[in-house]
């Protein structure tokens, strides 16, 4: 009978990584899809919860503020985006400006 829960709590597992992998992709496709950009304001690179080190930064959109963050690694792309104050774009899906990203702007290339 223990194997049978075994395998159970293994494909319930998977079911809810595999969940997670295809939001992540959904996210992604809808912000290329249906883009806009904006300039936003980089806090700085960050402990995250789970001790990874991440960029935030926070934008505005019709009056609303949002935050968002990337992995530290975002910093090795750009040449001036990763201190306190310095202007970042911004990508996020015109819908919906909870789901942002950072993109590479003309002047870091």
């Amino acid at each position: 009978m223990e194997k049978g829960n075994d395998r159970i709590s293994i494909a319930i597992g998977l079911v809810i990584l595999l969940f997670f992998i295809c939001y992540g992709f959904y996210e992604k496709n809808a912000r290329s899809r249906n883009s806009s950009f904006v300039f936003g304001v980089s806090e700085g690179v960050k402990k995250g919860v789970r001790g990874n080190l991440r960029l935030y930064y926070h934008f505005n959109v019709e009056g609303v503020e949002y935050n968002g963050r990337v992995p530290e690694d975002f910093c090795n792309k750009c040449k001036s985006c990763c201190n306190v104050g310095d202007t970042v774009l911004v990508r996020y899906e015109s819908d919906n400006p909870k789901n942002n990203d950072l993109v590479i702007s003309i002047q870091d290339d």
